[in-house]
């Protein structure tokens, strides 16, 4: 793997109003899926990424927004668990206005709660690297386009880059060497 480019979802209908999805089964909305579309529009116009594959989370908002993917880059399209958003347990399905009034968190993606059933931090990143890992062995000489969730995104640069690089936007995309 020569270089992989981190694409969040579209927007999908939770991102409306401001729940947090976690690993919940979410769709797109119509504004969601033209944000992926512009997305790949750009990846073509972009001569030097020569994308070979789509890899996506298995979640339906990133598996919609690869579909996308694949119908305009024409690309194949392989599903990895790796790349799945973290678990947010009981948190799941709630805004993060009540998650902040009921609870008094302020920030979600830090959280290191056993009370709520939450995916630890490192459990997160530990799948990561192992999914990584496996892309580096098994496509050694490609550039990748990986369809997946803020906080995998966010993780990822603050591993890798030593990078905080905040709010990752649906369908934003980010090139990285790993």
């Amino acid at each position: 793997m020569r270089k992989i480019i981190l694409m969040r979802h579209g927007e999908s209908e939770w991102n409306l109003f401001n729940r947090i999805q976690g690993t919940k089964q979410v769709s797109l909305t119509d504004k969601g899926k033209k944000q992926i579309e512009q997305a790949c529009f750009e990846l073509l116009a972009n001569k030097n990424l020569q994308i070979s594959k789509i890899i996506t989370s298995p979640l339906d908002r990133a598996k919609e927004s690869a579909s996308i993917c694949q119908r305009i880059l024409n690309l194949p399209m392989v599903e990895l668990d790796y790349f799945r958003e973290r678990s947010f347990g009981e948190l799941e399905g709630k805004t993060l206005q009540e998650i902040r009034l009921q609870y008094k968190i302020s920030d979600i993606e830090e959280l290191e709660d056993d009370r709520f059933g939450i995916e630890s931090v490192q459990s997160l990143i530990d799948r990561i690297d192992r999914g990584l890992k496996e892309l580096k062995v098994t496509y050694p000489n490609e550039n990748l386009l990986i369809i997946t969730h803020g906080s995998v995104i966010k993780w990822i640069f603050e591993k890798y880059q030593a990078e905080k690089i905040g709010v990752i936007s649906n369908g934003e995309y980010r090139c990285i060497k790993i």
